[in-house]
C-alpha cells in the first residue's frame, strides 16, 4: 500500500504539469501557448523533475534522476506533445502548494494518462507508440479515445486491449495506477520479465489475458489471490514454473483458467475443484501429476475440460459424464511433446456417450485401450474424435455412422482391424481422416475418394485419394 501511495503522490503531483501557472521555483506564471500546451516546458519539465526526485524515494525517485528512464521518457512526452484541450480541465490554475488540494476527479485523469504513457514506453518506446499506436497523433484527445483503451460513463479507464500490437519490454508497476482496472487484454506480444506486484493488488480485475507473450512467471512466487474478483486467467505459452499455490483456491470467482504450453507441475487438479464456478479448465501441455478427481463431476458449470501431461495417471473417471455442459473433452498424454511415456490406463468410459453437447472428444497418447464404446455414437454434435496413438483394438463401431457432423478422425497407431467403413463417405463436413499404423483389411474404399476429404493410411494399403502417413520400409 505504500508504494502505491507514493505512486500515486506522484502521479497527482504529475498532472501540475498541464495546469499550474506558476513555476516550480517561483518567479513569472506561465501561460498555455496556442497548441494547448504550456510556455517554457524545459524549465518546468526541469522543475519538476527535481520536485520529484524531493517527493519520491527509493527506485522511483532514481528512475526520475536518470533522463533516459522510461518514467522520464513519458514525463517528457506529456511536457512536450500538444496536450487535449477539452474544457474539463482549461482554466485550472494551480499552484504546486495547492496540488495535495487538487479536484480527486480531475487528479484521476491526470494519473491514468501518465500511467498509460508510460506502460506505453515501457513495452514499446516512443516510435512504438507514434507508429503503431498512433497515441501522438491522438494526444489532443481524451485518453478514453485512444487505440484499445475503454473507460466508464465516468472517463475512468477500465479496459486496456492490446492484443498483437508488438509491444516487447516489461508491465512497469506504474500499471496499478489504474485502480479501476477490469479488463487487461495483452495477448500475442512479446512482453518479457515478471508480471509487477502492483498488479496483483488490482483488486477490479476480472479478465486478464497475458497469453502468448514471453513472461516468466513462476507461480510459487505469484499472488493472484490478491485479485478477489478475478473470473478469467490466460498466462498460456509463457514461462511458467512451479505449481499452483494453495492460496489460488480462494479465488471463487474464477470461470475460466488457461495455462497451457508451460511448465506448470504438481497435482494441479485437486487445487481447481475448489472454484465452483468453472467453465474452462485449460491445461494442455503441461507437466501436471496425478490422477483426474472423480470429484471433478461436481464442477457443473465445465464447458470445456482439456488437459496434458505424460506425467498423468490412473484412468478417466466415469464422474466425467455428470458434466452436462461439457463442449470439450481433451485428455492427452503428450507424448511427442514431452518425449515421454504417460501413465494413464483403462479404457473409455462407457456413459461418456451420456454427455449429449459434447463437439470434441480426445483421448490420445495414453495407455488407455481397449474397444471404442458403441455408446460414443450418440454424441450427435461430435465433430471431432481423436484417439490417436493409443491401444485400443477391435473395429470401429458401426454407431458411429451417425455422426453426421464429424470434421476430424484421428484414429492412427493403434491396433484396430477389420474393414474401413464406407460410411465414412456419408460425412458432409469431414475433411480428415487418419488411420495409419493400424490393422485394417483391404483397401481404402473407392466411396471415401473426394476432393474435399484428406486421408492418411499405411503405405500397404495404396489408395488413389490418400496421402502417405508411412515412415521409408514401414508399413
Amino acid at each position: 500500500h505504500a508504494v502505491l501511495c507514493t505512486m500515486m503522490t506522484f502521479a497527482v503531483i504529475g498532472a501540475v504539469i498541464f495546469v499550474t501557472t506558476t513555476p516550480l521555483g517561483g518567479g513569472q506564471s506561465k501561460e498555455l501557448n496556442e497548441d494547448g500546451g504550456v510556455e517554457n516546458p524545459e524549465e518546468l519539465l526541469a522543475g519538476m523533475r527535481g520536485f520529484l526526485v524531493q517527493e519520491l524515494s527509493g527506485d522511483e525517485a532514481t528512475a526520475f534522476i536518470d533522463p533516459t528512464s522510461t518514467q522520464s521518457s513519458a514525463l517528457d512526452w506529456l511536457v512536450f506533445e500538444k496536450q487535449y484541450e477539452g474544457n474539463w480541465w482549461q482554466g485550472q490554475r494551480l499552484d504546486p502548494s495547492q496540488v495535495r488540494q487538487m479536484d480527486p476527479e480531475l487528479a484521476q485523469q491526470f494519473l491514468q494518462r501518465y500511467s498509460l504513457i508510460t506502460l506505453a514506453f515501457a513495452c514499446g518506446g516512443e516510435k512504438w507508440v507514434r507508429i503503431r499506436l498512433r497515441w501522438t497523433e491522438s494526444a489532443h484527445l481524451h485518453e478514453c479515445d485512444w487505440r484499445g483503451i475503454n473507460c466508464n460513463e465516468d472517463d475512468v479507464v477500465t479496459d486496456i486491449d492490446l492484443i498483437r500490437v508488438g509491444m516487447s519490454g516489461t508491465i512497469p508497476q506504474e500499471i496499478g495506477l489504474l485502480t479501476k482496472l477490469e479488463s487487461l487484454n495483452l495477448r500475442k506480444n512479446r512482453v518479457a520479465g515478471l508480471i509487477p506486484s502492483s498488479l496483483y493488488r488490482l483488486t477490479t480485475i476480472r479478465f486478464l489475458n497475458l497469453g502468448e507473450n514471453s513472461l516468466v512467471v513462476p507461480m510459487n512466487d505469484t499472488n493472484f489471490d490478491l485479485m478477489t474478483n478475478l473470473e478469467y486467467l490466460s498466462l498460456d505459452d509463457n514461462t511458467i514454473t512451479g505449481v499452483l499455490p494453495p492460496a489460488f483456491g480462494t479465488l471463487r470467482r474464477m470461470k475460466v483458467i488457461n495455462l497451457e504450453f508451460s511448465d506448470l507441475s504438481g497435482q494441479i487438479l485437486d487445487s481447481l475443484l475448489q472454484l465452483p464456478l468453472l467453465e474452462e479448465i485449460r491445461l494442455m501441455y503441461t507437466r501436471i501429476k496425478g490422477t483426474i478427481p472423480t470429484e471433478i463431476g461436481s464442477l457443473s458449470n465445465l464447458r470445456y475440460f482439456r488437459v496434458g501431461s505424460h506425467e498423468l495417471s490412473g484412468t478417466v473417471p466415469t464422474e466425467l459424464a455428470k458434466l452436462s455442459n461439457l463442449v470439450s473433452l481433451i485428455i492427452t498424454g503428450n507424448v511427442e511433446y514431452a518425449g515421454q511415456e504417460n501413465k494413464m490406463t483403462g479404457t473409455i468410459p462407457t456413459e461418456l456417450g451420456l454427455i449429449s453437447p459434447l463437439v470434441d472428444l480426445e483421448i490420445s497418447e495414453t495407455e488407455i485401450g481397449g474397444t471404442i464404446p458403441s455408446e460414443i455414437g450418440r454424441l450427435a454434435n461430435l465433430g471431432y474424435f481423436h484417439l490417436r496413438g493409443g491401444n485400443y483394438t477391435g473395429t470401429i463401431p458401426s454407431e458411429l455412422r451417425n455422426l453426421t457432423n464429424m470434421a476430424a478422425v484421428y484414429l492412427a497407431h493403434n491396433g484396430l482391424e477389420g474393414e474401413i467403413p464406407t460410411w465414412f463417405s456419408t460425412f458432409p463436413n469431414l475433411i480428415l481422416l487418419e488411420l495409419a499404423f493400424n490393422n485394417f483389411d483391404g483397401r481404402i474404399p473407392e466411396e471415401l475418394c473426394r476432393p474435399s476429404l484428406r486421408i492418411a493410411h499405411s503405405c500397404d494399403q495404396f489408395c488413389d485419394c490418400c496421402y502417405s502417413a508411412c515412415l521409408p520400409g514401414v508399413g
